[in-house]
């Protein structure tokens, strides 16, 4: 913009001078060819060894990978467990959420710091980093788990499906997208709100706030607590083989 300015007033000051048949000593010169100086500043640079401000891919695939892992485990873990009561498979259920919790921040927290330790990454606040995606797990476990409870393992490529046709979505800001993405998939896929916060966390040093993304996770913990609650109430248990969910 500066130089487009430079150039503007440039044109016009020689189309004065010459109107007027001003002759300008060559001292004078660049006065007139660059009446405003530029200063080119960068904010919120990208440090380095911080993914050339790509941290958002880097974190997509392995957090949303890790969470289905983790919610097939604890889809799996009472299978056999011989839950036929109703109250038993009400405990069972609680475990799982409590499981899912200490995975959730147990593996955030490795993951940091092993992105952190081991592969060089740049974290300024690698503890605020590590409670977001823990609550971001916590929050894929709680939809995925959620739909498991119902469907099974029949839904699992559903979730792989969802993360092949979301990869545009975290690596190409929204003007870059195609045109029925950003109409159609951009304002309610969760992979952006959750790209959209990971890069304000780590580059534009945000902190963790009670916004759109968190109330996302929240609503999604809460869809898969109480749709496994409601499974292990509802859903029949066979006396042989038991799961919870089943």
């Amino acid at each position: 913009m500066g130089d487009n300015i430079n150039a503007q007033i440039t044109k016009q000051s020689l189309e004065t001078l010459t109107s007027q048949n001003v002759k300008v000593n060559a001292a004078d010169i660049n006065g007139l060819t660059n009446p405003v100086k530029v200063d080119n500043e960068k904010l919120n640079k990208v440090k380095d060894h911080q993914a050339g401000g790509n941290a958002p891919f880097l974190m997509f695939m392995p957090i949303w990978i890790g969470s289905i892992v983790t919610s097939i485990l604890l889809f799996f873990a009472f299978r056999t467990s011989n839950n036929i009561v109703v109250q038993h498979r009400i405990i069972a259920s609680i475990g799982q959420m409590i499981f899912a919790v200490v995975a959730a921040f147990a593996g955030s927290f490795v993951y940091i710091y092993f992105m952190q330790g081991v592969q060089g990454f740049d974290f300024d606040h690698p503890n605020r980093i590590a409670i977001f995606v823990a609550l971001a797990i916590l929050g894929f476990v709680g939809l995925i788990l959620g739909v498991m409870v119902w469907l099974g393992m029949k839904s699992i490529p559903i979730f792989f499906i969802l993360m092949f046709f979301s990869m545009q979505l975290v690596t190409l800001p929204k003007q870059m997208l195609p045109e029925s993405y950003q109409k159609y998939v951009y304002d309610w896929n969760p992979f952006t709100h959750y790209a959209t916060s990971v890069r304000e966390l780590l580059y534009l040093n945000h902190h963790i706030e009670l916004n759109s993304t968190m109330w996302m996770f929240i609503g999604f913990m809460i869809f898969g607590a109480v749709s496994s609650l409601v499974s292990a109430i509802v859903r029949k248990h066979s006396t042989k083989r038991t799961e919870v969910p089943s």
